[in-house]
């Protein structure tokens, strides 16, 4: 399955899945008039329950202004297992509190079953 969370992510974090999955690929784009770049967390945690700056991503990937980044996500050459639910958001800083402005904002895909 190929979802797109949100096309404007905030560090108020979006289910990609409610229940246990594997995370084949993650894409995150930066927009073209942004000028700062933003973390992209990915985590094992149902949405509702991450608490931004203090829940532990999984994964945690910097994204450079005005550009684009596709990440394959594995283990030993398997899809990465989450066992609770795959869950997203953004920030400023590594597993930060504060999202980016509006015009900072990623657009998100996450391709996984």
């Amino acid at each position: 399955t190929f979802a797109v969370p949100s096309d404007a992510l905030t560090a108020t974090a979006v289910a990609v899945k409610a229940s246990a999955g594997k995370v084949y690929l993650v894409y995150a784009q930066s927009p073209a008039a942004s000028t700062v770049g933003s973390f992209l967390m990915v985590y094992n945690t149902a949405a509702a329950s991450v608490t931004a700056g203090t829940t532990a991503p999984r994964h945690c990937f910097f994204v450079p202004a005005a550009t684009s980044l596709a990440v394959p996500i594995h283990t030993a050459g398997t899809a990465d297992a989450f066992g609770t639910a795959i869950s997203v958001a953004s920030a400023t800083t590594f597993n930060g509190a504060t999202g980016p402005a509006a015009a900072d904002r990623l657009q998100v895909a996450v391709l996984y079953s």
